[in-house]
């Protein structure tokens, strides 16, 4: 858990696998971190950066991305899979029980509805 750098990780091994999408990981701990894990309409602060908590949140994004290269949007444009990714391994069942299909899927409304006005706005 400790590297040879100092750094800590964590690894989940309920659902590793040896090639994983390291920006699933990452989205999957943003959603849990921006709902406390239970509660699906702080989705809809989160990404209207409503809160201090929000904030963090996102200079977390701006961190994740600039670490990999990537842009803030990719990372933003990947909740929508981890959250069907989410419902689909609770949805085969297995070692996934933990996966709430009920929350997900009102996480999935709460992301529709935020895209939905985002495209409204532009």
């Amino acid at each position: 858990l400790i590297q040879e750098d100092g750094s800590t990780t964590v690894t989940d091994w309920e659902c590793y696998a040896d090639r994983g999408i390291p920006l699933f990981d990452f989205v999957f701990s943003l959603i849990a971190d921006a709902t406390s894990g239970t509660t699906p309409e702080h989705l809809g602060r989160f990404l209207r950066r409503e809160g201090e908590h929000a904030h963090l949140l996102w200079g977390e994004i701006g961190r994740y991305a600039g670490a990999k290269g990537i842009a803030d949007r990719l990372v933003i444009d990947a909740v929508p899979y981890v959250i069907l990714k989410c419902i689909s391994r609770e949805s085969e069942g297995g070692e996934a029980n933990h996966l709430r299909r009920d929350h997900y899927i009102s996480l999935l409304d709460i992301w529709a509805g935020h895209d939905e006005a985002s495209n409204r706005a532009r």
